[in-house]
Order: structure tokens, then sequence, then C-alpha cells
């Protein structure tokens, strides 16, 4: 079996860095957010905010991210798991069903023993530890997987489709009141944190002879990405400005709650885009390392 490219040990090491990085700002969120003062009672203000948009807006959203994310983590896990196993092969189809699995597993795992302490006295707001958001982080680990899975020239479809959903849910939890913000930036982390590792596994190895190049330009796909950023903003601008109008007065800051969302709804996205660009090169890598085996094996054949 030939050993991995340079190439190809090198993109594995950008996804083991990416990794890091997911579970460093998970942590990190948890310290800032949850255990200093001032970052609880920033939290929480930006919590309370939302009840400034209107309750039937924030009801209706409550029922649809209810039912719409466990049907879409399974239908996506299900369709990833068909295509893994159909273009790239039995690992990585496990490598699928175990990311999302796995995070579920650590969303839970991390809320039964991190402790959350109270700072702010007089809040009305369970103490409970809800950190971080399960909801959020199955969903986000499926989109970045779906992103993975995908082949190349399909990629920034997929992409486009996968940061729309991890921003739309963003919002969709910021609304419910099931979480606080920081736990929606916690669970980003936790599915990045899994996610890479998972893709580091999907994407070393291609069924086919060849892996099918990306169908558009780096420019094309780097301006298409941009632009989607764009949509983003002008999505949540809506979103506050019409539940705001149908709103009323209330606790919290209001401003706080939309910035914060809004931002971390714009990092969902980057996170999604990333990946993409992650995955893109690994295939990328793995193409190259191919056509290098087949050239070995082609040459080393006995002339007739």
């Amino acid at each position: 079996m030939p050993r991995p490219s340079l190439s190809a040990r090198l993109e594995a090491a950008a996804l083991l860095l990416w990794a890091l990085l997911g579970a460093s700002v998970a942590a990190a969120a948890f310290m800032a957010m949850v255990w200093f003062h001032a970052g609880q009672r920033a939290d929480f203000s930006a919590f309370e905010g939302r009840k400034w948009t209107s309750l039937e807006l924030r009801r209706f959203t409550t029922v649809v991210v209810r039912f719409a994310t466990p049907t879409i983590v399974v239908l996506t896990t299900a369709v990833s798991a068909v295509a893994a196993q159909r273009r790239r092969g039995v690992a990585a189809t496990v490598a699928v069903v175990t990311g999302v699995s796995a995070v579920v597993f650590l969303a839970r795992m991390l809320k039964a023993v991190l402790l959350r302490d109270d700072h702010l006295a007089g809040t009305w707001v369970g103490v409970r530890n809800t950190y971080p958001s399960g909801h959020m982080a199955a969903l986000a680990v499926v989109m970045l997987i779906a992103v993975a899975v995908s082949p190349p020239n399909r990629r920034s479809l997929v992409t486009a489709l996968s940061a729309g959903a991890v921003s739309a849910q963003t919002v969709g939890l910021a609304a419910t009141g099931w979480h606080r913000l920081s736990d929606l930036i916690g669970a980003l982390g936790i599915a990045v944190a899994v996610g890479a590792p998972a893709s580091m596994v999907i994407t070393g190895q291609w069924r086919d002879a060849t892996v099918p190049r990306a169908a558009s330009s780096w420019w094309t796909r780097w301006s298409g990405r941009l632009a989607g950023a764009g949509v983003v903003l002008l999505a949540c601008s809506a979103w506050f400005a019409a539940g705001r109008l149908l709103g009323h007065p209330s606790y919290g800051s209001f401003g706080l709650h939309t910035v914060v969302t809004s931002l971390i709804a714009l990092t969902g996205y980057g996170v999604v885009v990333v990946q993409a660009n992650l995955v893109d090169a690994a295939d990328a890598a793995s193409s190259i390392a191919s056509a290098e085996s087949y050239r070995l094996v082609s040459t080393s054949r006995p002339m007739p």
C-alpha cells in the first residue's frame, strides 16, 4: 500500500488543527461566558433580549425547530451515509454515523459534567447547565460531514445549503429560549472538533480512479461564498426588524441579542465555508496520490 503523499499529510494536519481550534473555541466560550461574571451578565442580557420580538414568531419558530431539527439530522445523515458507501467506502460510512453519534453523546455528557454557577443575583432564568446546545451541535456536524462527503463538483451547492441551514438554526434556537447564546457558540466548536476528524477519514479515500474536480474556479467559489455571507446578514436584519416591529418592550438588550445572534449566524456560515475549503484541498491531495499510485502501478507492470 503506497504511503500518503506530502500534500495528503499536510491536509490531514490542517484538519487536525481545525478540530483543535473548534475544541479551543468551545472551551474558551464556556470560560468567558459562563464562569466569569461579566460574560454571564452579557450572555443573560442577550438571552433575554429575544423577548423584545414578537411572541407569535418565537412560538412558531420553536415548533419549527422542535420538529425540523431531528428530521433534517436523520435524513441528512442517512443520505450522507449512502453517498459515502457508494463513492468513498466502508470507513467513510462508519465515520459519518460515528461522527453524528459522537456529537450527540458529547453534548449530553458536557451538560452533565460542566457546572454553571449563577453569578447574577435576582435573575429568574434557571441555572441548570445547557452548555452546549445538542440541537445546534447535531445539525452543525451533520452539515459539516455532508460537505465532506459531497464530491468536489457538487460541493458548492452542498456548502450553500449547509451554511444556510446552520445560520437558520442559529437564529431559530436563539428565538426559542431553549439555550443561551453561549450554548450555540460552544455547539459550533464541538461540531468542528468532531466533524474534522470524521472528515479526515471521509476524504482519505475514493472508490473511482480519480476524484472529480470542482465545477467552478477558486475565485467563483470564494466570491459566491462571500456573497452568501451578505445574504445571511440581510436575512438576519429582516428577521429582527419584523420581529421587533411586531413585538413589545421587554427585558434584556434587544440590540445585544440582535448583534450577537447575527455574529453567531455568520460564524456558523463561516465554519461551513472553511470546512468546504479544507475538504476541497484534502480531496485534491487524495486525487494526486491516486494518480501517482496508478502511474507507479502502470510503470511497474512487465512488458508483454
